[in-house]
C-alpha cells in the first residue's frame, strides 16, 4: 500500500529557505518504494523550487499547488485555478523547455487543459 508524507509549507518558506530545506532534506532522505513525498510551497517558490528539487535527482519526492479552485476561470480569492497553472506550465515549456513540476511528463494534464 502506498503512503504519502504530505507538507503544506503555506507562507512560512522564502525561495532561499526553501532551497536551504531541500538540500538539507537531500541529505538524510532516504527513498522508499511505497512512500511517496509531496511538498506544497508558497506559489511564488514553486517554479525555483521545482528546477532545484529536479537537479537534486530526489526519487519519489513531488511538489505540489497549494490552493486549486475547482472552477475554470472566475473571481476566487486564494485560491488558483488548474487552467491557469496548466497554461503556466505550458508556457514555461515553450520558453525554456523545462517544467515547473520537477519534470515530471504533464502532456496529459495540458491537453486536458487546452480542450477546457
Amino acid at each position: 500500500m502506498k503512503r504519502y508524507i504530505v507538507a503544506n509549507w503555506k507562507c512560512h518558506k522564502s525561495g532561499d529557505e526553501g532551497r536551504r530545506w531541500f538540500d538539507r532534506f537531500a541529505s538524510l532522505y532516504k527513498p522508499h518504494p511505497e512512500v511517496q513525498v509531496v511538498v506544497a510551497p508558497s506559489l511564488l517558490c514553486l517554479e525555483n523550487l521545482a528546477v532545484h528539487v529536479h537537479h537534486l535527482g530526489l526519487v519519489n519526492v513531488f511538489l505540489a499547488v497549494q490552493d486549486i479552485s475547482p472552477f475554470p476561470r472566475g473571481g476566487y480569492t486564494g485560491v488558483l485555478s488548474g487552467l491557469l497553472l496548466a497554461l503556466a506550465r505550458q508556457q514555461k515549456r515553450d520558453n525554456e523547455g523545462c517544467c515547473i513540476d520537477a519534470g515530471q511528463d504533464q502532456s496529459k494534464d495540458t491537453e486536458s487543459a487546452d480542450e477546457a
